[in-house]
């Protein structure tokens, strides 16, 4: 027995329906790849360093940007995680974030932390990190971008070391002022009764001698903090501080 053709209408119908489809298709894979390469163009030409991350935390990729920030070349950097990359003051609350992230739990986190140069300097940055999901939830990688924010910090740094030494300077001004004018009166009082021959005895007037002469060594230590209060500070490799006192005396004439 032979099969029943179809109609010719409907042959035609379905070649029409395929070719849709096919269309559809067309149009969807040449969408998908002006997404690949609008995304490549920002990975690769963008201002901020970027990278690629499984879930173990392994650099796959890494943009020019993020190389140049730390100093490795690309090849270098591919293959590290990015514990080992991170200050290891910052290693745990990043590391914390991260499985947070890649578990579903937060959709992305920010966080300012310290990366490591190849030469071992920490520099500042801001992290944003995102993760890629499928069509299930599942995480197929993590995203991270990275801002180089050192001037930044040392601004701020040097706004909190100008504030602490105003503070210094005003408790110098304060000691100087409020304490030297009681020692002073202090001081004087006791030279006075040392040098007293009537009606005092010997005891007596070397225990005036001596609160004479500890309060001239009073006086020389309050003398020494209003110096070292106005005194610049200049920094030394290593984060050594030290204090010019000789700059100091020159600013206080």
């Amino acid at each position: 027995m032979s099969a029943l053709k179809k109609p010719k209408g409907e042959h035609s119908g379905e070649l029409e329906s395929l070719r849709r489809r096919v269309a559809e298709l067309e149009a969807l894979v040449e969408e998908l790849r002006d997404s690949e390469r609008r995304f490549r163009g920002i990975f690769e030409e963008g201002p901020l360093g970027m990278a690629i991350v499984d879930k173990d935390y392994r650099l796959t990729r890494v943009n020019t940007r993020l190389c140049a920030m730390l100093g490795y070349t690309e090849a270098e950097l591919t293959g590290t995680t990015f514990p080992q990359i991170t200050h290891p003051d910052d290693v745990e609350d990043d590391v914390a974030l991260a499985e947070h992230l890649f578990r579903g739990e937060i959709p992305f986190y920010r966080i300012e932390k310290r990366y490591l140069k190849k030469t071992g300097e920490p520099i500042w940055i801001n992290l944003t990190a995102a993760v890629v999901r499928d069509d299930a939830g599942n995480p197929l990688y993590g995203l991270g971008m990275v801002e180089d924010i050192s001037e930044r910090k040392r601004a701020e740094d040097a706004v909190l070391e100008s504030e602490r030494m105003e503070a210094i300077e005003q408790l110098a001004v304060t000691i100087r002022h409020e304490v030297n004018n009681s020692l002073t009166t202090i001081v004087a009082d006791a030279q006075h009764l040392a040098a007293d021959d009537s009606g005092m005895t010997e005891e007596q007037r070397a225990v005036a001698k001596r609160i004479h002469e500890a309060g001239l060594r009073i006086a020389q230590d309050i003398k020494r903090i209003t110096e070292l209060s106005i005194a610049p500070v200049t920094d030394y490799p290593g984060g050594a501080k030290m204090v010019d006192l000789d700059a100091a005396r020159k600013r206080k004439r």
